[in-house]
């Protein structure tokens, strides 16, 4: 029965506790004895194995936790302990340099087939919950680091097919937070462009200048992830099209962030479809070597790059010659959200808090992303050492 093997379990996890066992090896047996339950207890309760897990959970470091959220994630329906654990433990721990973890293998969740929408719905409403609860929050503070997770949560969420379909408004609301910091909206926007409707996209588009600026730039940005994700041209117009007209009479920040990423995108593009030997002159005697059925096609191709052309000589008639250094003062530019490594993109790019994700290599960056990351260092050091100065000047004028 469920009970025996839960005051086993429960007692098993004193007798832990109470010992000199390295932390690894505590992990060791914990883990096997949350496969043990999953495998064997077919009929053990939620609460039942979530005590289990609190239990443990008082010596276990960040990335155990994170290990057993994955596994639950996959193992059970929606409202089991996989949510239970995040909401509750995860989401409130706090942290300390011994609790450095590892993301590695971690990069997607595989979760149970029919719990996606749920799963996202409720990250969605507990980013709400905290944001209404701690609208205005300090660097690396308990607030942000709850903020962070719920973003590499919904970040690691494996790619599923026809997930566009899944697309509920609501989730607008992650991107739509005034005061948050600026790496826990990019991940935010990044999770949005991944799982946004082409429809849903463009709706918000349409209404860009009822929105306050701070919420521009995120959907802008969003809009801008879109694009780099996705090089289907037929989408991909129209979506300029609306940022062009939806930003004329905006803020000139703004405006110019909307042209730099409509810019950057036809770079990118033009940039791979050469990388992949696809130019726009090789396609074009290609098709006309196969006859004249490939005329249409042709003439789509032309009439795509012609419209590619115009675009890059508006914007750099609009911009002026110093285009390109506006673009270099614009990190999310920086971003490639088909990277692989987007997560420690942006947070080394940021300087996110360190025991959050592991940084193992930082020669795998960008020049960009370094500049960054210097800039942002640099800040954050001067944020630490603003008190002191301010003790300095509090002793000089007591003298």
């Amino acid at each position: 029965m469920p009970g025996i093997y839960y005051d086993y379990f429960m007692a098993l996890s004193l007798s832990l506790e109470q010992t000199d066992v390295e932390i690894f090896g505590k992990e060791e047996v914990s883990t096997s004895i949350l496969k043990f339950l999953g495998k064997e207890e077919k009929d053990i309760v939620t609460k039942d194995l979530l005590k289990i897990v609190q239990k443990f959970a008082l010596f276990m470091p960040l990335n155990s936790l994170w290990r057993w959220v994955r596994w639950t994630t996959h193992k059970f329906e929606f409202e089991f302990e996989s949510m239970a654990l995040l909401r509750e433990i995860i989401l409130p721990y706090k942290v300390s340099e011994k609790d450095l973890w590892d993301n590695t293998g971690l990069e997607h969740l595989s979760i149970h087939p029919k719990n996606h929408t749920k799963y996202i719905s409720e990250l969605v409403r507990l980013h709400v919950e905290y944001t209404k609860k701690a609208p205005i929050y300090c660097r690396n503070s308990m607030d942000h680091r709850i903020k962070l997770r719920i973003g590499l949560f919904l970040l690691r969420i494996g790619v599923i097919r026809d997930k566009r379909s899944l697309w509920e408004e609501n989730w607008w609301d992650l991107v739509l937070a005034q005061f948050d910091e600026l790496n826990v909206k990019m991940i935010y926007e990044t999770f949005v462009a991944k799982w946004v409707s082409f429809k849903s996209l463009t709706d918000r588009l349409s209404k860009l200048q009822e929105e306050p600026p701070n919420f521009q730039l995120s959907i802008i940005s969003v809009a801008h992830y879109f694009c780099r994700l996705y090089d289907d041209m037929t989408d991909i117009l129209p979506i300029f099209n609306l940022l062009w007209d939806q930003t004329k009479d905006t803020i000139a920040d703004i405006r110019r962030f909307a042209l730099l990423g409509i810019y950057t995108w036809i770079e990118e593009y033009e940039r791979s479809e050469e990388e992949r030997g696809r130019s726009i002159e090789k396609l074009v005697k290609e098709y006309e070597k196969l006859g004249k059925w490939t005329q249409p096609i042709i003439q789509q191709l032309k009439e795509e790059d012609e419209k590619l052309g115009k675009w890059r000589q508006q914007i750099i008639q609009e911009l002026g010659e110093e285009w390109e250094d506006h673009r270099a003062k614009e990190i999310r530019l920086c971003l490639n959200p088909i990277s692989k490594n987007v997560i420690e993109d942006i947070f080394y790019m940021t300087f996110g808090p360190f025991e959050e994700c592991k940084i193992s290599d930082d020669s795998k960056f960008s020049n960009n992303i370094k500049k960054w990351h210097e800039f942002y260092k640099e800040e954050a050091r001067r944020m630490i050492a603003f008190p002191n100065a301010e003790e300095d000047l509090s002793a000089i004028s007591s003298e």
